[in-house]
């Protein structure tokens, strides 16, 4: 299931808080992007207008798990001081193929922050993957740390004609998937270069498709 994070405010911080910086939250009623998650059980549709998704998949609760979660959270604080293209979405699902496709198919880019597994595994290793003809290239044996994975979800996206424009998947190699809140050391370290690069990637697109 996935977690609706803007739901949460007034109740105690949720454990992604924990991996950030001390800086103030973003108060939803003052935020300019519309950073949500499909709800339990069904997808929410990117609104129309949005032109680039970036989705964080993951699982909270299962220590690196929760790295895409972490760098939304991360990019969304940023967005406060740095503003992001309009019509950018912040969104964080659990990695299930039909909500996934749900939440990008509008998207003319769509980003994805997932964790992954690696043999042999070196925890925080960034993989940078990218969509070609409706196939998943990448280099190396990363993958998904999530049941059916990525790869399933893009080719019944591109069976069904729901793909985004370009979609690019950020995989982070993870060290601990246990049950229990936080990021290991090396994977705590990459959430602020990766969110750097991220908000580049959409500044960059933005740029060559004339979206302020």
């Amino acid at each position: 299931m996935c977690t609706d994070l803007l739901s949460g405010m007034g109740r105690p911080a949720p454990a992604w808080s924990r991996w950030l910086s001390t800086s103030p939250r973003t108060d939803p009623e003052r935020t300019r992007y519309n950073w949500r998650a499909c709800a339990a059980g069904r997808g929410k549709r990117v609104n129309l207008t949005t032109r680039i998704a970036v989705i964080g998949v993951g699982n909270e609760f299962r220590h690196d798990d929760g790295v895409g979660w972490a760098v939304v959270a991360q990019l969304a604080e940023w967005a406060e001081e740095r503003p992001l293209p309009s019509g950018t979405a912040l969104l964080v699902c659990d990695g299930d193929p039909a909500r996934l496709i749900t939440l990008w198919e509008d998207a003319d880019l769509a980003i994805v922050v997932d964790a992954a597994h690696a043999h042999p595994e070196r925890p925080g290793r960034l993989h940078r993957l990218k969509v070609d003809d409706g196939q998943l290239s990448q280099t190396g044996t990363a993958t998904s740390s999530h049941g059916l994975g990525l790869g399933n979800a893009v080719e019944l996206a591109r069976q069904l004609d729901r793909l985004p424009g370009q979609l690019v998947v950020y995989a982070v190699e993870g060290a601990d998937s246990s049950l229990g809140t936080g990021l290991s050391a090396p994977v705590a370290a990459i959430v602020e270069p990766l969110t750097e690069w991220i908000a580049t990637e959409i500044s960059l697109h933005a740029g060559s498709t004339g979206s302020r």
